[in-house]
């Protein structure tokens, strides 16, 4: 969450902190988390997908049953700490909504303030509410911003987990077809495994 603190500096300051105060502990961890892992996990997806894309092109040469048994997995640990870094873009996405939704109650109070000040004709009340009102609406864009970014980045590494995950499921095939008994005896555990624990995520 610390790239929001980022939208609280100039004037909305206040107004900013206030809202952003109703994030809890938990959720700016998540979006520390998200902020901290997210570039170097999208990149070890990649790696893991052309490694495993290398391997199955090469099919003229002598397999080695223990190491592509060991890329499998590596793979497979990988897409699952993707899908759980996922669970913390979508947490901070639902922080933002929540400031959202706070800032839109507070634009609410201050039209509303604008208005009875208006009818009042207390000028000053009225010049200094619409100047905090413009400071909320900036505050609000910035985060509607955010939350777009937010959108992106989590649908580009989702991408890549499934890109992975294709990939990896080609490999436990190719595994079987091209790595003799080992190999299929493997793949038979495997998928043995699958039907007896189909709670998480096993390619």
């Amino acid at each position: 969450m610390d790239g929001l603190k980022l939208l609280l500096a100039g004037g909305a300051l206040l107004l900013g902190a206030a809202i952003y105060g109703i994030v809890s502990e938990e959720e700016k961890n998540a979006r520390r988390r998200w902020e901290k892992k997210r570039d170097e996990v999208t990149n070890t997806l990649k790696y893991h997908h052309k490694k495993i894309s290398e391997h199955i092109r090469q099919r003229n040469e002598n397999y080695r049953f223990h190491q592509l048994v060991n890329l499998h997995y590596s793979s497979v640990l990988k897409a699952n700490a993707a899908y759980k870094l996922l669970q913390d873009a979508r947490t901070s996405i639902g922080s933002i909504n929540k400031m959202l939704k706070t800032a839109k109650e507070q634009k609410i109070k201050l039209q509303k303030m604008i208005d009875d000040a208006k009818i009042k004709n207390d000028r000053e009340s009225v010049s200094k509410l619409i100047h905090e009102l413009r400071l909320l609406n900036e505050f609000r864009n910035k985060l509607f911003d955010e939350r777009d970014d937010l959108y992106a980045q989590k649908d580009h590494l989702y991408n890549e987990v499934k890109k992975l995950n294709a990939e990896t499921r080609k490999l436990k095939e190719h595994i079987r077809d091209n790595c003799g008994e080992r190999g299929r005896l493997w793949y038979e555990k495997l998928e043995e495994r699958k039907m007896r624990n189909r709670i998480g995520f096993v390619c």
